[in-house]
C-alpha cells in the first residue's frame, strides 16, 4: 500500500515537473487561463507623434504604444497698421475789402465864385447883410460892426451823392496883420443846396455839429495863405452833406463862422484870386 501511494506521487511530480500538456478539459468547460504579456512594456514615445496602433500580439500581449505628438505651431500674426493722416488743412483767405465807392481818390477845389457869396451878417441896428465888404473880419470887426458872422457859400461842389470824404479844409488869405487871441465855430449850411446869400433874410440854417477852431495863429502878414490860414479838417461836416438824400454833384455848399477875436480874409470883392477856396479829396 505504502508502495502504490508513493508509486502515484511520484507520477503526478513527473507530470509537473515535465511542463505535459494538461488533460483536455471535458466539454463544456471553459478555459479561463488568459495569456497576459505583464512585462510592463510601456512604450512612450515622447516624440509628440500619438500612435495608438491598438497592436494585439496573438499569444496574448497587449502593446500599448501611445506616441503623442503635439505640434503647437501658434503664429500670432498681428498686424497693426494704424494710419492716422491728419491732414487739416486751414484756408483762412482774409480778404478785406473796404470797399467804401472808394475806389479812385479824387479832389478838387471850389472858389468863391461871386462877390454876394461871401459876406458878413452883422447883428447890430437889428441884423443884416454885408455883402460888398473889402474884407471878412473872422469873428468880430472892431472898429466898425462889432460882433458878426462870417458867411461863405461855395457854387458848383462837383462831389457825388454818398461820396467818402477823405478830408476836406478851407484855405483864407490873410488881409492884414491880426494878433488877437481868436477861436470861433465853423458850421455848415443845413440844406441840400446853399440858397445865395442874397436871398436869405437872415442867417442860414445851419448843423447842429460844428468844428472848432480854437486859438487860430496870429497872421502876421498880409497875403499870408498858409497852415496859420487853413481850417481844421471839415471831413465830417462835409460828409453829412453829400449823405443827405436831397444832395447831388454840383450843389452849392455853405458854411458860417462864429466866435470872439479877430482874423481878417480878404473878400472876393477886393481879389477874387485871394477869395476863400474849399478843398475836397474824397474817394468814389
Amino acid at each position: 500500500m505504502k508502495n502504490a501511494i508513493l508509486t502515484m506521487a511520484t507520477g503526478i511530480l513527473l507530470l509537473v515537473g515535465c511542463g505535459a500538456d494538461a488533460p483536455a478539459l471535458p466539454d463544456g468547460t471553459t478555459d479561463t487561463d488568459t495569456d497576459a504579456d505583464t512585462d510592463g512594456d510601456t512604450d512612450s514615445d515622447t516624440d509628440g507623434d500619438t500612435d495608438t496602433d491598438g497592436d494585439t500580439d496573438t499569444d496574448g500581449d497587449t502593446d500599448t504604444d501611445t506616441d503623442t505628438d503635439t505640434d503647437t505651431d501658434t503664429d500670432t500674426d498681428t498686424d497693426t497698421d494704424t494710419d492716422t493722416d491728419t491732414d487739416t488743412d486751414t484756408d483762412t483767405d482774409t480778404d478785406t475789402d473796404t470797399d467804401t465807392d472808394s475806389d479812385t481818390l479824387y479832389s478838387i477845389q471850389v472858389a468863391i465864385s461871386d462877390a454876394d457869396d461871401d459876406g458878413e451878417w452883422v447883428f447890430g441896428g437889428g441884423g443884416y447883410w454885408y455883402l460888398n465888404s473889402s474884407d471878412l473880419e473872422i469873428g468880430n470887426d472892431p472898429s466898425y460892426a462889432g460882433d458878426q458872422t462870417v458867411t461863405l457859400r461855395f457854387a458848383g461842389v462837383d462831389v457825388p451823392n454818398g461820396a467818402d470824404i477823405d478830408s476836406a479844409y478851407i484855405q483864407f488869405t490873410a488881409d492884414e496883420t491880426t494878433t488877437t487871441a481868436t477861436s470861433v465855430e465853423i458850421h455848415a449850411g443845413d440844406y441840400d443846396d446853399m440858397p445865395a446869400l442874397t436871398t436869405l433874410s437872415d442867417l442860414p440854417d445851419t448843423s447842429t455839429d460844428f468844428v472848432s477852431w480854437a486859438s487860430i495863429p496870429s497872421w502876421a502878414s498880409a497875403g499870408d495863405d498858409g497852415v496859420d490860414q487853413a481850417t481844421p479838417d471839415l471831413t465830417d461836416l462835409i460828409q453829412a452833406l453829400v449823405d443827405r438824400a436831397g444832395w447831388s454833384g454840383g450843389n452849392a455848399m455853405g458854411f458860417t463862422f462864429e466866435g470872439t477875436g479877430t482874423r481878417t480874409a480878404v473878400a472876393h470883392d477886393t481879389s477874387s484870386a485871394d477869395a476863400a477856396i474849399l478843398f475836397i479829396s474824397y474817394y468814389n
